[in-house]
């Protein structure tokens, strides 16, 4: 039986958690429940996490963007002899490899951009809206 696996992010962690609940569906269990926890920001915040998967015998899945951060959780499950899983890290670094620039490695981008789209959504449905003089009580 998997104990609860948490998913680290130094953002919202949404990423994370649709990549493993995916993985899991491929595996006759559902006893396993994965636990988001976002604004992991610090050393001390990984270790803190890495500790608790310890006592209950898990393993880490995480979405950091931080290189620092990033070997601060493998170290960390490695002397607290749990198991790591980095689905960012590799994928940055070819990347850079391939672009020949380095990431910003600044959480939660991807929400920014969210809500950039809906706001050029909204922007649109209130354009189409008020179209050729419709609406201008609302103007």
């Amino acid at each position: 039986m998997l104990p609860d696996p948490p998913v680290v992010s130094d953002a919202t962690g949404k990423t994370g958690w649709r990549v493993v609940q995916s993985a899991l569906l491929q595996f006759d269990t559902s006893n396993a429940t994965v636990k988001r926890i976002g604004g992991v920001q610090d050393e001390e915040a990984v270790r803190a996490v890495v500790g608790r998967a310890s006592s209950a015998g898990g393993l880490v899945v995480h979405t950091l963007v931080s290189p620092q951060l990033r070997r601060v959780i493998l170290d960390a499950g490695r002397r607290q002899g749990i198991i790591t899983i980095d689905l960012l890290g590799p994928v940055l670094t070819r990347l850079t490899e391939a672009l020949q620039i380095s990431p910003k490695a600044v959480p939660g981008l991807f929400d920014q951009l969210d809500d950039e789209y809906f706001a050029r959504i909204d922007a649109i449905e209130y354009t189409v809206k008020h179209d050729d003089g419709r609406n201008p009580e609302d103007l």
